[in-house]
């Protein structure tokens, strides 16, 4: 028997899965992909930036006539292009929010319909061997 499915799309795994999904368990699973989503894009953009300014320093530095504007270039570059990143690590993250929200205003399926004769099997099975006998 299967507790939580543990895939990106939360679904029962098998058809005796007891765990039952709401709206909310799979609000909250979008919820969490996006944030996740949007930290490790912040986090790539910082990082980003930092090899920029990196880059250009050790490249102005290999010359003896370095300059002092050339800190203030390394970090005007390294600024343009973490916030380049940042801009679209946002945006994905609105596109995702706007695409969530769209999916649940979508109509939604008709519920499985129970399979009675299945049901009763399991019952009638349950009833010929109890549990703890």
């Amino acid at each position: 028997m299967t507790n939580k499915p543990d895939n990106d799309s939360p679904q029962p795994r098998d058809p005796d899965d007891v765990y039952k999904h709401t709206p909310l368990d799979r609000a909250m699973h979008r919820a969490n992909r996006n944030m996740t989503d949007l930290v490790v894009g912040v986090s790539n953009a910082l990082a980003e930036g930092a090899r920029a300014f990196g880059t250009t320093v050790r490249e102005r530095t290999k010359d003896d006539a370095a300059r002092p504007g050339d800190l203030v270039e390394a970090t005007a570059l390294s600024m343009s292009r973490a916030l380049a990143a940042l801009a679209t690590t946002w945006q994905d993250f609105y596109d995702r929010l706007v695409r969530d929200r769209d999916e649940r205003r979508a109509p939604t399926a008709a519920p499985e319909p129970i399979d009675y004769d299945r049901l009763a099997t399991l019952v009638a099975e349950k009833l010929r061997n109890p549990p703890g006998k």
